[in-house]
């Protein structure tokens, strides 16, 4: 039987969740918590098979729970993505499925490059979450049915293909390396380099490079941490 442990603090959400888990018959509650600072306490104890998490609530970092991303002036608190990224860095066998009302792809391609198994848009049905569990604990990726619908849309609206090569020139320029010290770090002519970057600019739209780098990191290419 998979072991379930739900984190939101929507109670009608989780009572809603927590039933049709019961009657499922292929999964358990195996715990709740109201908030990810309790979840990340609970996990400590007890690991389950699937973790379903919402991405809102903030969370209190502490000794025991170490954090290597941003925290915000209050100092200790962090957002769920980086809740998520600390699971699956201490507990890599919890299968993460996400519950939330983000539907942004930028956000979702960034869950799924830290390791997070199942996105579900807290306005979906709530069989989806049940489906959700079902589908990564036999090692699927699974995004609800309007989230895979949004996607869609956005990515015909924004996307364009950008290759590997393309992506590593881009981080280079995000972290303020000069075209000469890129040309060095790539091992390509400097000439090559002024050219690439031209062209870059241009599949961007041609404003600049700056801009170029903020559409970068909206499409999830580079984070907005790196950007000078």
């Amino acid at each position: 039987m998979i072991k379930v442990h739900i984190a939101d603090h929507h109670k009608m959400l989780v009572d809603g969740i927590y039933s049709l888990i019961d009657r499922s018959e292929i999964a358990i509650v195996s715990g709740i918590s109201e908030t990810l600072a309790d979840c990340r306490r609970a996990l400590q104890k007890q690991q389950p098979d699937v973790l379903l998490t919402e991405l809102s609530h903030l969370v209190i970092g502490d000794p025991d729970f170490p954090l290597n991303k941003k925290k915000d002036t209050k100092g200790g608190y962090y957002n769920g993505i980086d809740f998520c990224e600390d699971v699956k860095h201490y507990y890599p066998h919890v299968k993460i499925v996400v519950l939330t009302g983000y539907s942004n792809w930028t956000i979702v391609r960034r869950m799924l490059d830290i390791g997070v198994s199942g996105y579900v848009l807290k306005t979906s049905p709530l069989y989806e979450a049940v489906n959700a569990v079902d589908s990564v604990m036999d090692g699927n990726i699974y995004l609800c049915e309007k989230s895979r619908l949004q996607l869609r849309k956005e990515i015909r609206e924004h996307f364009f293909w950008v290759t590997v090569g393309e992506q590593k020139f881009l981080r280079q320029l995000a972290e303020g390396f000069t075209n000469e010290e890129i040309a060095d770090r790539l091992c390509l002519a400097h000439s090559t380099i002024i050219t690439k970057r031209k062209l870059l600019i241009q599949k961007f739209g041609g404003e600049g490079s700056i801009n170029m780098l903020r559409k970068a990191m909206q499409m999830g290419l580079i984070w907005e941490d790196l950007i000078p």
